[in-house]
């Protein structure tokens, strides 16, 4: 019960002693009182499974949503719909989990995505397990599918029924998107889940603020700036005992914080999935004159190949994709394709 409910016990007990009430207007009074008690119960939790929610898994929702390039929104759409918020929940097909995985399919996108974790089935029971393995699976059915509502029909009667359906002329007149889902349960769950989409969306717009560009601080003598503003912890130099190529720089709560463009160039190469030779989602930009840094394991790469950059330009966010253990910046500086030691290119952070 709540402090108010508590302080209005309090005050009901200390009038109706002090009042010498009678024992009808005592009972009214307490079936009023637990009216209202049982009502603040009811807000406050769907307080907690709505909004209030969002705060204790957004910290896993927008790690996976920048790692699999997945809007958030549309994360927390498929999470009310398929369990309310309910890490314990269990369908009756089997689905487990804040996202509803049945385990054939947890197993299979192991083995296609993940073969070095150790979870099992039962770990979808675990918020950032559903929640890593739920968008991964919503982002490829998303890159199949391209149109959402497709795709989120794919997440609720899966990829063979929607093939068949595209394929249908009753149920698709270009093979892309779904005029008619012949599928009820689907039907209602595509609608539900694009109506809490654009709550969550509108929402966001209202509460997101524009970040602007940071501050990138001095510019060395040879016209670096420091490539990650606020995040200053080196955690590996150049050599560092084992050939290391790089400088890695990390920081507390350094996932998703800005990488820039160390200095004006054209990016060479940009990585936006998968492992990227060990790099992960990253980017090369050359300067010129033989000279080109590198930018490794990003959460999110915001730059393509063949793109011009301006010095301290945002071109990516730090993450932990590719050959990496922990969210940092590989930051590499080479000449003529030969790394060098970056921090003598560097300023202080």
């Amino acid at each position: 019960m709540g402090t108010v409910s508590k302080t209005i016990w309090k005050k009901v007990i200390k009038f109706t002693i002090g009042a010498g009430c009678s024992l009808p207007i005592v009972s009214l009074l307490f079936i009023i009182l637990l009216c209202c008690s049982l009502l603040a119960i009811l807000v406050s939790d769907d307080k907690v499974q709505d909004g209030g929610i969002q705060e204790q898994y957004s910290q896993y929702v927008m790690e996976y949503a920048i790692e699999f390039d997945v809007s958030p929104s549309l994360i927390y759409a498929i999470i009310k719909a398929e369990s309310s918020f309910n890490p314990q929940a269990v369908s009756p097909a089997g689905a487990k989990g804040l996202m509803q995985m049945i385990p054939s399919t947890f197993e299979g996108m192991q083995q296609n995505f993940f073969p070095d974790d150790l979870y099992t089935a039962d770990d979808l029971f675990t918020p950032q397990v559903s929640i890593k393995y739920g968008v991964k699976y919503l982002s490829e059915v998303l890159k199949k599918y391209q149109f959402k509502e497709t795709a989120v029909a794919s997440y609720n009667a899966g990829q063979g029924a929607v093939d068949s359906w595209l394929s249908n002329s009753l149920y698709s007149n270009d093979g892309k998107i779904l005029s008619y889902i012949p599928y009820s349960e689907t039907r209602a769950y595509v609608e539900t889940v694009m109506q809490y989409y654009e709550e969550y969306r509108q929402k966001a717009n209202l509460e997101t603020q524009i970040p602007e560009q940071p501050e990138i601080g001095e510019t060395s003598e040879f016209g670096f700036v420091w490539p990650c503003p606020g995040t200053t912890i080196i955690t590996s130099y150049w050599g560092d005992g084992r050939n290391h190529k790089g400088l890695d720089i990390s920081g507390v709560n350094c996932h998703g914080n800005p990488i820039v463009a160390a200095q004006d160039g054209t990016v060479t190469w940009a990585n936006h999935s998968g492992w990227g030779g060990g790099y992960g989602l990253a980017a090369y930009v050359s300067h010129g004159n033989g000279i080109s840094t590198r930018y490794a394991h990003m959460s999110k790469c915001l730059v393509n190949t063949g793109d011009k950059v301006r010095c301290g330009q945002i071109i990516g966010y730090i993450g932990n994709t590719g050959n990496s253990f922990g969210a940092h910046l590989h930051f590499e500086v080479r000449i003529n394709e030969i790394a060098v030691d970056a921090l003598k290119y560097l300023p202080a952070p």
